[in-house]
């Protein structure tokens, strides 16, 4: 695991963005994480948001790939291809234009988007630096769940320094961030009272955390 820049506050959330949906969803965690979550209370990852961008993204590349096409390797005069290099144009500012709206205005820095067998949904934000806080070495989460304890969702923000998950040197210590997460998660709170008072599946979570999970042996 490198080391992180500590005067760095982008890289240091992007550290912690992309181990949050590793911890909510893996059986299999990096060195020196803590106990991964019971196979009960794991979200299976939902990627249609990410697909969407991409789908816009890599179509506007590959107009524009189009476009390089006719012009240098087919040889072709602009001015027997200029009506297609219009319709080009106005598709590949529309396609931006959408993409740009969707990072914008639905993702909204969605960092992680599942759902248990349970029913339980969860989509967790990861708020960006900026405007009067630009500089305050916060990690800021929108919590949004549904289907938690008596049917009901709700939302949550929640906010840490980032101090607590980083050692002096910069090294990046996920148990602590883990047990932050487990403590101000109410899905994952709920689900362990469950676990705990469920005997059956107590004792799998038992046999995962100290021995194998899906027959693969936990790294330590």
């Amino acid at each position: 695991m490198s080391k992180i820049s500590l005067y760095s506050l982008s890289d240091l959330k992007t550290t912690l963005d992309d181990h949050l949906p590793i911890y909510l969803s893996s059986p299999n965690l990096p060195t020196a994480s803590g106990p991964p979550l019971p196979k009960p209370l794991r979200f299976t990852p939902s990627y249609t948001t990410t697909y969407v961008r991409l789908f816009l993204g890599y179509s506007s590349v590959l107009i524009a790939a189009y476009l390089f096409y006719l012009d240098y390797y087919l040889k072709i005069p602009f001015r027997l291809h200029k009506v297609t290099a219009a319709w080009c144009g106005l598709g590949y500012f529309l396609l931006n234009g959408a993409l740009t709206a969707w990072i914008w205005l639905v993702e909204k820095g969605v960092v992680f988007e599942g759902s248990r067998k349970d029913g339980v949904s969860v989509k967790v934000y990861s708020l960006g630096m900026a405007g009067k806080r630009k500089w305050e070495p916060v990690y800021r989460l929108v919590l949004v769940w549904e289907g938690g304890k008596g049917g009901k969702g709700g939302r949550k923000e929640v906010e840490v320094g980032f101090e607590g998950f980083f050692e002096g040197n910069g090294m990046f210590v996920p148990a602590r961030f883990e047990e932050w997460l487990r403590g101000v998660m109410p899905v994952i709170q709920d689900g362990m009272k469950q676990v705990a008072a469920d005997p059956a599946q107590a004792a799998t979570s038992s046999v995962e955390v100290g021995g194998t999970v899906n027959g693969t042996k936990r790294r330590n």
